[in-house]
């Protein structure tokens, strides 16, 4: 599982495929086939403040669903495979205690996947 910072968003808009792997991940054909990338592809993702990797992780399945006509359903089970994007989930039943995730990095003044900092 790629952390968000290290994580390589690809995608194929007529396959209808997504799917997220790390950074150094070694290339495969089933990556060939996807026409596009993006998330730690580029290094302004790499070096961004964590709580922009949050607003951009949002911003990309947003995008993925809307603009590339990807089924949410298809997105969602590929951003599960981010441990942050499952903390910005909130945790499900039974998965998390109060301020309990593991080595995933939290935006300043996050105490849990509810709180936005507001």
């Amino acid at each position: 599982m790629p952390s968000l910072r290290d994580a390589i968003i690809l995608w194929d808009r007529d396959q209808q495929k997504v799917m997220t792997v790390g950074r150094g991940v070694r290339q495969t054909a089933e990556m060939d086939e996807l026409s596009s990338s993006g998330g730690a592809a580029y290094a302004f993702w790499q070096e961004a403040p964590t709580s922009e990797l949050y607003f951009r992780m949002l911003q990309q399945v947003c995008s993925l669903i809307r603009d590339d006509g990807i089924p949410f359903e298809t997105v969602h089970q590929a951003f599960l495979e981010i441990p942050e994007y499952r903390v910005t989930l909130g945790p499900g039943p039974d998965q998390w205690e109060e301020g309990v995730h593991g080595d995933v990095e939290l935006p300043e003044g996050w105490t849990n996947g509810y709180n936005l900092g507001f």
